[in-house]
C-alpha cells in the first residue's frame, strides 16, 4: 500500500486531528490509514527551541504542510530549511488572516512559491492527501533509523521510512558500524508484511544487534552502499541569511540522513558565498558521493542554518 509521510509545521493540534498519535519523542508521529494510502504525519515537537527536530521531520517527509500563523524569524528558518532539503512540493495553510500576497512576496524565488494553498478543513485535507502520488525519490535502498527499542519476545525493533524497499530475511549492514543483521520481520502500521515498498513507514525486528548498540541516524542498507568516514570534503554555498562567519577551525554540526553530528571545519577556502572545506566529524558518518551535507551553528540565536554542500566524489 502506498505511503505518504508529511511534515507538519507549526500546528500540533492539526496533526492530532489528521491522524492518531503514535511514537513520541522530540518528534511526534501520527498515523492514519485510508482505503488506499498510509499517512504518517511528523511533528517537530521541540522546535524552535532545538533545530534538530525540524531537520528530522523534513528529512523523513515526502512533503511538508506549513501552517503559517505569523511572518517571523522562525518561519524564515523553516523556509530556508525546506529549501536546503530540496522539498519542491508541499502545502500551505494561511492562518490568523495572513494575506496571500504577503506569503507570495516572502516565498518568491524559493521552492515554496509552488506550494499549494489549502484550507484548514480536516475532511478536505484527508481527501487531498489521499490523492497525492508524490513520494521523495532515492537513488539507493536504505532505511534511516529514527527510533529503536527492545520488545520482549521479539528483540531489537527499529522504526524508519523505507526508501527503495526491504524484504523479510534480507541481510543489511547497520551503518556506520560493520555489523550485518537479518530482517526477522516487517510491520507497516502494525500489520505484518513480507516486504515494504518505497515510502512506507516500517517497523523492523532485527537479528544480530542489540538496541543499546544503535543510535538515531544509523542507516540500514546493503553492504557497500555507503562509505564510512570521519573526514568529508564538501563544496557548497553559505546561506546568505546566516549572520555568523564561516572560518577555519570553527565548530559546527553537520546533518545527513537523521545523523546530527558535531564537527570542525578544516582546510577551508571561501570565494564569495561559495566554500570548499574538509569537515572533520567527531564520530564516523556514512556517506555517498554527491550527498548533501547541511551545516548548522547551534550557537546562533536565529538562522542557525549556515549552508549546505555536496560531498566531493572520492575524497574524505
Amino acid at each position: 500500500m502506498p505511503g505518504l509521510t508529511l511534515a507538519m509545521l507549526n500546528d500540533k493540534e492539526l496533526a492530532g486531528k489528521l491522524a492518531k498519535r503514535g511514537t513520541t519523542s522530540d518528534i511526534h508521529m501520527y498515523n492514519y490509514r485510508t482505503g488506499n494510502k498510509d499517512l504518517t504525519v511528523v511533528f517537530p515537537e521541540m522546535y524552535p527551541d532545538k533545530l534538530q527536530p525540524l531537520f528530522y521531520a523534513l528529512d523523513m517527509c515526502d512533503m511538508p504542510l506549513v501552517v503559517v500563523k505569523e511572518l517571523n524569524a522562525v518561519l524564515g528558518e523553516e523556509i530556508i530549511a525546506i529549501s536546503k532539503f530540496g522539498l519542491g512540493e508541499g502545502f500551505v495553510i494561511l492562518d490568523n488572516y495572513i494575506e496571500q500576497e504577503k506569503w507570495e512576496k516572502l516565498t518568491h524565488g524559493t521552492c515554496l512559491s509552488n506550494y499549494k494553498i489549502v484550507e484548514k478543513n480536516i475532511p478536505e485535507l484527508l481527501q487531498i492527501l489521499s490523492g497525492v502520488s508524490h513520494v521523495k525519490n532515492s537513488d539507493f535502498s536504505y532505511i534511516a533509523i529514527d527510533h529503536f527499542f527492545n520488545v520482549r519476545g521479539v528483540g531489537t525493533v527499529v522504526l524508519g521510512v523505507c526508501r527503495g524497499g526491504v524484504q523479510r530475511h534480507e541481510q543489511l549492514r547497520v551503518y556506520p558500524t560493520e555489523r550485518v543483521v537479518e530482517v526477522r520481520s516487517i510491520q507497516v502500521h502494525d500489520v505484518d508484511v513480507e516486504q515494504a515498498a518505497h515510502g512506507e513507514r516500517v517497523g523492523l525486528a532485527l537479528k544480530g544487534i542489540e538496541a543499546n548498540e544503535l543510535d538515531r541516524g544509523y542507516v540500514l542498507a546493503k553492504d557497500g552502499a555507503l562509505r564510512v568516514t570521519e573526514k568529508i570534503r564538501v563544496h557548497g554555498e553559505i546561506e546568505k541569511f546566516y549572520k555568523g562567519r564561516v572560518a577555519e577551525g570553527m565548530s559546527v554540526h553537520v546533518y545527513l540522513r537523521l545523523a546530527f553530528v558535531p564537527a570542525r571545519i578544516e582546510n577551508c577556502q571561501i570565494n564569495g558565498n561559495q566554500f570548499d572545506a574538509e569537515i572533520v566529524v567527531q564520530k564516523p558518518l556514512a556517506v555517498r558521493d554527491g550527498d548533501t551535507i547541511i551545516l548548522a551553528d547551534l550557537n546562533a540565536k536565529m538562522m542557525r542554518i549556515m549552508g549546505a554542500g555536496t560531498v566531493i566524489p572520492g575524497q574524505g
